[in-house]
């Protein structure tokens, strides 16, 4: 194992020295951005290309296999091999976990590029691979340890900007949906350390709170390259020099300096201010997070300042649904453990939502509406009523007709 980690040295970009400059040690990211260096190495997607041929209905003539992967293979047969010749991506993924995390970048610019975010989706795919062997192996603890050590990643991604918390938010769907197809195989162990597991992390604060406030960072450097280099920001970021942005760029470039530095106040005050608004609400009742709407065209064409806060800004009303989305997925997920668990103790599925939840547990606080919970078959399936702008989420139900090879569903 030692002889191939220290083979990827040579393999690999130097992703590391370039996002850490200054390592401590003591940074979890520092393990993640490892992980994900080794995960820049060739063979690695081809495994993820290869898994999704074996699921085609139209393969790849020649395909690029992995080295140690046959054309004979089936979809098991890889993961296993994928996941062991890797494991040592899940090995500083657990290491990492146990740290503070924060990215190492002494600076973060609109111009700094995000390399590794990428790999850490593919990481948590790994992960999710590595659960599915552990799965089919009867081993469901050690799968349940890696579904969670996926999402411990995913959530400790969040707190430096928002592509990180959205890759998070990424990483954690991997992991939910392979959890997903092996609900009916958790043991009783198993139901009650994701009950106290997603207990845990929904009487957190929302982690896109951390997030904005770092975005709030980053956009006060886009204003102040966009005032300290009006032309060539312009460039960059105009399809041409007639678009509303391209002359307002101009505009500000003719400014003298009183007038700019009193214009870039203002900018940064709009922004700060949309900003802001949304961090108050992640702070308050769930029920007020989807009431938010974003400026409307009348309110950013108000002023110039106006109109260069919203180039600066992400949508804060997509990133309030993303969040509120996730949350609501762990809240199901959590529902689900407590009905297996149920099931476990009991003897039987439930007959009623009311059976395994409190009134607080049951209702969805988004929407001020109750989950529903249904006999599906030998399984059952909670949902949650899609009258607002999450749409609809759920978690998926087992198979009408149980693996042979899972634990008895009993009815």
């Amino acid at each position: 194992m030692v002889a191939f980690v220290c083979s990827f040295a040579f393999q690999v970009s130097n992703m590391f020295a370039k996002i850490v400059p200054n390592p401590t040690g003591n940074n979890g990211y520092e393990e993640y951005v490892r992980a994900a260096e080794i995960a820049s190495d060739a063979e690695f997607p081809a495994y993820q290309r290869r898994l999704l041929e074996t699921r085609s209905s139209d393969p790849e003539l020649e395909p690029q296999l992995p080295s140690d992967v046959d054309p004979r293979d089936l979809d098991l047969a890889i993961r296993r091999k994928w996941t062991s010749r890797y494991r040592i991506c899940c090995n500083l993924i657990s290491v990492g976990n146990r740290k503070p995390v924060y990215d190492p970048r002494e600076s973060i610019a609109p111009e700094t590029t995000f390399p590794e975010m990428a790999k850490f989706k593919s990481l948590a795919a790994l992960e999710a691979a590595t659960a599915h062997v552990a799965f089919a192996d009867g081993n469901s603890g050690d799968a349940v340890g890696h579904i969670e050590e996926g999402l411990m990643f995913g959530e400790k991604l969040g707190g430096a900007i928002l592509i990180s918390r959205l890759v998070g938010v990424a990483c954690s769907t991997t992991l939910l949906s392979e959890l997903d197809d092996h609900w009916p195989q958790l043991s009783l162990n198993d139901a009650h350390e994701l009950r106290g597991f997603f207990g845990k992390r929904l009487a957190t604060p929302p982690l896109m709170i951390e997030a904005l406030k770092g975005e709030r960072r980053a956009t006060k450097s886009a204003i102040e390259e966009m005032f300290s280099k009006p032309d060539q920001v312009a460039k960059e970021w105009s399809y041409d020099g007639g678009d509303s942005f391209g002359k307002d760029m101009k505009t500000l470039a003719a400014l003298n300096p009183i007038e700019a530095a009193n214009l870039r106040a203002d900018t940064e005050g709009v922004a700060y201010q949309q900003v802001d608004a949304v961090i108050g609400l992640f702070n308050g009742p769930e029920t007020e997070w989807l009431k938010y709407k974003d400026p409307t065209d009348a309110e950013k064409n108000r002023s110039l300042a106006s109109r260069l806060a919203d180039v600066a800004l992400p949508s804060l009303s997509n990133l309030i649904v993303a969040e509120a989305r996730s949350r609501t997925r762990l809240r199901l997920a959590y529902l689900t453990a407590s009905a297996i668990e149920f099931r476990w103790i009991n003897g039987r599925l439930p007959n009623a939502i009311e059976e395994f939840t409190t009134p607080d547990e049951r209702r969805d606080p988004t929407s001020g509406r109750s989950f529903s919970y249904r006999r599906d078959g030998p399984w059952f399936h909670i949902t949650r009523e899609n009258r607002d702008a999450l749409g609809g989420v759920g978690v998926k139900p087992a198979p009408n007709k149980p693996d042979p090879d899972s634990i008895p569903v009993r009815a």
